[in-house]
């Protein structure tokens, strides 16, 4: 009890400080989807219905609730609010994992914490969010936690659910999780009707948010047809064999990046428990470890890749320490030596990006004052009257807590998308009727075209910004608006 209490405290010692000191380190579009998306469900607004989005719902909801408590009234504090969450989401996992599966998870989550921001792991994303729920699946499998009852069976069905409805690519080892606890269940009737009452609860509590009819067209249809084929750079297959054989080709990768040596050594050290665990004929639950391993990958990313190029990698990297770490006592090497040889091997990451001193003023200047901007003269502009805004192909920010209103259901624009016929059809009806009021281009111009001409460029310190205003609109602009506008050196 208290060597834990003891170990928990070191862990946050060495990171939720400088965790701190890094909530303005970097944007990122996919966490900004995730943000200002959920800002958007009030007031009747329903994902997929009135806003497109090919994500699951999850982390959507889970924003809106967390603006709805905060109220958040700027975007530093919306960042800040958020970043923040990420945090007491670590910190609650981490003190459940360690007390309820002891110190191989807690080893797994010191590793994780202390190198997880190479892959983004800090921010607001899925692919953070589904980590620890998936250690502690894992954990409930392989450890043999000495006391298990239907609460804690039930809560796992709940893990499941909320897995599912975080991140569509973990649906796979999902449905291969659900498939071994059903063949485990001794009252598989009452599994069934467990898993079928959680999903009900899951979705009743997403309905007021959630249109689950437009769901399938956006999440599975869009998905399948267009966006995987359009957007990913190797074939289905490729990705398939290249997850299958990943901790192979991770140790013989020819990348460089701070991440890949300790990636080579959790591998080696994770084949290795896969070679005792054969030849200890436990063959089964080598099948399945191999098996959990693959399909967190089957979304492959280079192990080299970081940052923005490698969050994808968070649920296969964190499956990959567990794999490495909580098999050692079976493993027979010197646990000491191996758990104090991965922790200098993640201390490059740390030292770098965890451990590194920031400012947080010049952060957050860099990285998200240039669209709090915009979006301040988009709410000067709006002031008096809600206006119509078109981004392409993307910039969640300028729509973030101003008075203007989406186009089209579409928050972004990004060229896959315009060789949707459904996205096309929806612009082009609309753009019939009436043109925006407001338009934000970035070296993208796929919608309006020529119509462009039609449009007034807004001008900061002499300098063209990325809005427009509609030509016919300039002139309905107040003195007040105008002076506003220039108080923050913006002009048309």
């Amino acid at each position: 009890m208290w060597r834990k209490l003891f170990a928990l405290i070191l862990l946050f010692a060495i990171t939720i400080p400088w965790y701190r000191s890094h909530i303005f380190w970097l944007d990122f579009v996919d966490e900004e989807d995730n943000i200002v998306i959920g800002s958007f469900l009030n007031n009747g607004t329903k994902l997929y219905r009135d806003i497109y989005s090919q994500h699951q719902p999850a982390q959507f909801v889970i924003a809106n609730t967390l603006q709805h408590i905060t109220h958040p009234d700027n975007i530093l504090m919306t960042v800040k609010r958020h970043r923040e969450f990420m945090v007491l989401w670590s910190i609650l996992w981490v003190i459940l994992l360690t007390f309820r599966f002891g110190f191989p998870l807690y080893f797994v989550s010191l590793v994780f914490e202390l190198t997880k921001m190479i892959l983004l792991g800090n921010m607001f994303l899925a692919e953070s969010f589904v980590v620890y729920p998936l250690l502690y699946l894992l954990g409930y499998f392989f450890l043999k936690p000495r006391r298990t009852n239907q609460y804690e069976e039930f809560a796992i069905l709940g893990i499941i659910w909320f897995l599912a409805l975080s991140l569509t690519p973990l649906w796979p080892v999902l449905f291969f999780i659900s498939l071994y606890l059903f063949a485990l269940s001794r009252a598989k009737l009452r599994f069934i009707l467990s898993l079928t009452s959680l999903g009900f609860i899951s979705f009743a509590l997403l309905f007021s948010k959630v249109d689950f009819l437009d769901y399938y067209h956006d999440v599975f249809l869009i998905n399948t047809k267009f966006y995987i084929p359009l957007t990913t750079p190797i074939s289905s297959a490729s990705a398939v064999l290249s997850s299958l054989f990943s901790p192979l080709i991770t140790i013989f990768s020819r990348g460089t990046s701070l991440m890949l040596p300790l990636l080579r050594l959790l591998s080696l050290l994770f084949l290795y428990n896969i070679y005792v665990l054969v030849r200890s004929k436990q063959y089964f639950r080598a099948l399945f470890l191999y098996t959990i391993i693959f399909l967190t990958n089957l979304r492959y990313i280079d192990p080299a890749s970081t940052l923005y190029g490698a969050f994808h990698m968070l649920p296969w990297y964190g499956t990959l320490l567990y794999g490495a770490i909580a098999f050692l006592k079976i493993s027979k090497l010197p646990r000491f030596i191996v758990l104090i040889l991965i922790v200098l091997f993640s201390l490059p990451v740390a030292k770098t990006l965890l451990w590194d001193h920031r400012d947080l003023d010049t952060d957050y200047f860099v990285h998200y004052s240039p669209s709090a901007d915009l979006s301040l003269a988009v709410q000067i502009i709006s002031r008096d009257a809600s206006h119509s805004l078109w981004v392409e192909p993307v910039n969640y920010w300028v729509h973030y807590q101003n008075n203007s209103t989406l186009y089209t259901t579409m928050i972004y624009y990004y060229r896959w998308m315009d060789k949707v016929p459904a996205f096309r059809l929806e612009f082009d009806k609309t753009i019939e009727s009436n043109l925006p009021d407001i338009v934000y281009l970035n070296n993208q111009n796929l919608g309006l075209g020529d119509k462009i001409t039609s449009y007034t460029p807004l001008t900061r310190d002499g300098s063209v910004t990325s809005l427009y205003l509609r030509s016919d609109l300039v002139p309905a602009l107040t003195k007040s608006q105008l002076m506003e506008l220039s108080f923050y050196r913006f002009s048309f």
